[in-house]
């Protein structure tokens, strides 16, 4: 049970008293188990608003004496972008010779993964495409992991939205990438890059940044 902010002491947070015996009235209403999380919403969001006016105490005058430790604000993102990844687009754009922002401007953060927006399958022929748009994916799946791969399942859908799609052809294509662009082709699973393969996904990503 959260105690009352009744039991505090100090008359320049009167005010923070106060408001703090109504959040504690309210955590108190909250199911057990939720109530640490209800109250470090609740606390925050009056700091939040005591800040505004130029008028927060600290968290740490304020905070209950029952013992409750107060959770750190998450660590912040720069743009919703988490650090790792944010590194990861510095090196690259250092590498392709462009701005950072104009590589971001390639992608849609909005989505859970992050994807491309609607791009053209660069390629004069659906093997070309298809070869690219796996380069493409990988090169996603470095940015958001560290990874070089391309997960096939992402490529076929990438190549049916870019009307690259050759049913018949797929395997074929990705298979004759194998040795050349592609270290492995797990068919149906994974396609692993090779180093030939990252510095042509790269140079295929700078013709899409030139070309916006």
């Amino acid at each position: 049970m959260f105690t009352t902010g009744s039991q505090w002491t100090g008359s320049m947070y009167d005010d923070g008293v106060k408001q703090l015996d109504i959040i504690l009235e309210l955590v108190n209403k909250c199911p057990e188990k939720l109530r640490e999380q209800c109250f470090a919403i609740l606390l925050q969001g009056y700091v939040d608003s005591e800040n505004s006016r130029g008028l927060a105490p600290s968290l740490a005058m304020i905070a209950p004496s029952s013992g409750h430790a107060i959770p750190a604000p998450e660590p912040e993102t720069d743009g919703g972008i988490p650090t790792d990844v944010r590194n990861r687009f510095a090196a690259l754009a250092k590498r392709l010779g462009v701005n950072q922002d104009q590589l971001e401007t390639l992608f849609d953060f909005t989505a859970d993964p992050f994807v491309f927006h609607p791009i053209d399958a660069p390629g004069s022929s659906n093997a070309d495409k298809t070869r690219n748009v796996t380069l493409l994916v990988a090169i996603r799946t470095y940015l958001a992991t560290g990874s070089w791969t391309a997960d096939w399942s992402e490529v076929k859908l990438r190549c049916v939205d870019l009307n690259c799609y050759d049913a018949a052809n797929h395997a074929a294509y990705l298979k004759k990438g194998k040795g050349q662009l592609f270290r492995t082709v797990d068919i149906g699973k994974t396609i692993e890059l090779s180093a030939t393969g990252r510095t042509n996904a790269e140079q295929v990503l700078k013709g899409l940044i030139a070309s916006t």
